[in-house]
């Protein structure tokens, strides 16, 4: 996996309080922390600046940023993934 970078795009799932009933909700990464293993995935720690549906905006340090929604999904709690590549 490549290291993400700061303003990074990513998608953010999680107990994300008031979302308007969004399940997946944009992120901006703001700081990158370290490479880490989580099961047998090989993950990043990084803050985010999450966006969610209406005017509040939220903080959240060390999550754990998959390379896939699919591998996202298999860990409980905050975590994020890497926005696909438009073709």
């Amino acid at each position: 996996m490549s290291q993400p970078f700061i303003g990074q795009l990513v998608h953010a799932r999680g107990r994300l309080g008031i979302r308007n009933g969004a399940e997946v909700v944009p992120a901006v990464v703001t700081r990158v922390w370290q490479r880490v293993t989580i099961g047998s995935h090989d993950v990043w720690l990084v803050n985010l600046h999450v966006f969610h549906d209406g005017p509040e905006t939220v903080w959240r340090s060390s999550v754990y940023l998959f390379n896939t929604e699919v591998e996202a999904r298999s860990f409980p709690g905050w975590n994020a993934w890497r926005v696909p590549a438009f073709p």
